[in-house]
């Protein structure tokens, strides 16, 4: 009998299909890896984990989409972390673990994460937000 896991941890990808609401527009929809971002202190006591997808499309220039590689398996395969498209799901739609992002990749990620999210970030990057 396999063992029941404990909670989802940062840094570990599942596969995780989209399609509890009405997806329309540039959002990803369906069926799609995605790395949990949210801290373990968080995903022990809560039952949803915030994720970030995954796709294979490299995106030149745009620094926000975050290379990366498993710890365990091919090494040849890079696949890239889509930061820009946070999600909070319930983490009984996390059905099975593909593994873990390397550790500098899953620290990289959360960089981004929070350089996109910083208080006082520069305003620039929401033009419709008027300054005070």
């Amino acid at each position: 009998m396999s063992k029941k896991r404990e909670f989802p941890k940062q840094g570990e990808v599942f596969k995780i299909k989209i399609n509890s609401f009405d997806r329309q527009g540039h959002v990803i929809s369906g069926e799609h890896f995605c790395i949990v971002v949210s801290p373990n202190p968080l995903n022990k006591i809560v039952q949803t984990v915030m994720v970030v997808f995954v796709t294979s499309r490299e995106r030149p220039g745009w620094s926000w989409r975050v290379p990366f590689k498993l710890s365990q398996g091919n090494p040849d395969i890079i696949s890239y972390a889509v930061t820009e498209q946070v999600m909070t799901f319930d983490r009984k739609n996390l059905k099975k673990s593909y593994g873990f992002v390397r550790p500098p990749d899953i620290k990289q990620i959360l960089v981004n994460l929070n350089e996109m999210f910083q208080v006082g970030a520069d305003p620039c990057v929401c033009p419709h937000i008027q300054q005070g």
